[in-house]
């Protein structure tokens, strides 16, 4: 008996958004860190459109890809009756531009840039519409497609009485939201919250540090302040066993503790383990991990972990306020 294997059907897809995540970070170099790159490096993708409303921008993404442009979301989505549309403009017009997206029929799937709004009710919404109109919603949090990489945070759910300090820096939701993204797939929204300090803001991003009181562990957030400095780093303490990440947040070393053969009593901590993320394709390997759980039917399992960094930064505003 002869199996004939039918080819996929490319997804046709738009792009909107033309900023830094959407085309500026390796335009000039040899990395895949964009929604565009990422996009026509995809055999899996015909990339039918960019959308952008600076038409510099939209003529310097034509020189470089020969895709089709247009500066009207409108007019494009009903001109290609996309598949699948990638939206990566600013938080604050999240929400806005994919509400505009989801209402359409013929539209399948999106992916949006984190955190996916700029509060709890967006996002939540966005969800209620969705599956109303059957349409699968990914959020772009790199680090969580990473099988390895996010497996590893299981030890913030396994571990009691666990420490964990995270160093951020260029906002909560632009940045501390991957690790949040991360932990909340493992924790339920924390017992306590302490303002430490409540830092100045990156543009229109909070920045405080913060004491999470969880049932089995803590954790701090710190906010390193300087905006020039890549700094998104973690340590991880337990009665068993201790982590680290780099400070681009893409290693992450692990270290178990045994018994010491030499010294009765005493334990000491020996490499286990490192996990590194590919660093200079991750967005084509976040894209093709997305796309791969969209053709096979399979929702987005980290939809309650984005709805609690989003939760727990509507806690936080609150706390702010209060002070």
């Amino acid at each position: 008996m002869i199996r004939f294997i039918t080819k996929q059907k490319k997804l046709k897809t738009i792009l909107v958004g033309l900023g830094n995540v959407g085309f500026n970070y390796d335009k000039n170099n040899n990395k895949i860190l964009t929604h565009s790159k990422a996009i026509s490096k995809n055999t899996q993708l015909n990339f039918v459109c960019a959308v952008d409303k600076n038409k510099k921008k939209l003529i310097e993404f034509k020189k470089k890809y020969n895709v089709k442009i247009s500066n009207n979301l409108k007019n494009s989505l009903k001109l290609y009756k996309p598949d699948l549309v990638i939206i990566s403009v600013n938080t604050k017009n999240l929400y806005k531009v994919a509400k505009s997206i989801v209402i359409k029929n013929y539209i399948k799937f999106l992916i949006i840039e984190k955190p996916g709004g700029k509060n709890y009710s967006q996002l939540k919404k966005l969800y209620q519409i969705a599956d109303k109109k059957k349409i699968k919603i990914y959020i772009n949090y790199n680090r969580s497609y990473f099988k390895k990489f996010h497996d590893f945070f299981k030890v913030f759910k396994t571990n009691k009485n666990f420490k964990s300090i995270y160093f951020y820096n260029r906002g909560f939701l632009n940045n501390c939201s991957h690790f949040l993204n991360l932990i909340f797939f493992y924790l339920s929204q924390p017992k306590k919250i302490k303002i430490l300090n409540k830092g100045k803001k990156f543009e229109n991003d909070i920045q405080p540090d913060i004491n999470l009181k969880f049932k089995n562990g803590e954790i701090n957030l710190i906010c390193n302040g300087n905006k020039n400095i890549m700094h998104n780093e973690f340590l991880f303490l337990s009665e068993k066993l201790k982590a680290n990440s780099n400070s681009k947040f893409d290693e992450i070393k692990v270290m178990k503790l045994y018994k010491s053969r030499l010294i009765k009593n005493y334990k000491s901590y020996k490499k286990h383990k490192i996990i590194k993320l590919p660093h200079d394709k991750y967005q084509l390997s976040t894209n093709k991990e997305i796309i791969k759980r969209m053709l096979d039917n399979k929702k987005d399992k980290f939809k309650d972990a984005n709805l609690k960094v989003l939760k727990l930064y509507q806690n936080v505003i609150k706390k702010i306020n209060v002070r």
